[in-house]
Formats: C-alpha cells, sequence, structure tokens
C-alpha cells in the first residue's frame, strides 16, 4: 500500500504545481485586450434633469456650462412647482 501512495505523491505534487503555476498565466491570456488605436464616441455621462435651480439665468448658465465642457449636446430650463431644472440631452 505504501509503494502505491508513494507513486501518487511526486505525480500530485506536479498537478498542483502546475495549477498554482498555470492559473494566473491563463487568467491573464484570458484578460481583455485594449486597443489604443480603437476610437469610441464619447458618451454623455451627465444627460437627464438637473437642479433644482433657484432662477432661471442660473439654470441657463448651468446649461451652457455643460454644453461648453461636452456634458450634453442640448439643454433646456423648465420651471416645475416653482423652481427651475436642467434638462438634458
Amino acid at each position: 500500500m505504501r509503494t502505491k501512495a508513494f507513486r501518487l505523491a511526486p505525480a500530485a505534487t506536479l498537478v498542483i504545481a502546475g495549477l498554482l503555476v498555470g492559473g494566473p498565466v491563463a487568467a491573464a491570456s484570458a484578460a481583455p485586450q485594449h486597443s489604443s488605436a480603437a476610437v469610441s464616441a464619447p458618451q454623455l455621462a451627465h444627460a437627464g434633469k438637473h437642479g433644482p435651480y433657484s432662477s432661471s439665468s442660473s439654470c441657463q448658465k448651468a446649461g451652457e456650462k455643460g454644453k461648453k465642457q461636452g456634458k450634453w449636446h442640448k439643454y433646456s430650463c423648465k420651471k416645475e412647482h416653482g423652481k427651475w431644472y436642467l434638462y438634458t440631452s
């Protein structure tokens, strides 16, 4: 019985060593590849409803600022329940 265990021990050691070394290598090769040459369209991260603003002029000012910074293409300000909200797209 002991001779069979002694024959299996080196094989088990090799399997475990292979898993320990091969695991990080396999994970690195499976990682997504990013190309620096790829060009993607800019994302408009701030589209939606913003506010409230205390006045129409402060809403307009925020809308223009975001447009110049490239956060949205267009905006509009609307008064709702006595307060101003900025809608962007």
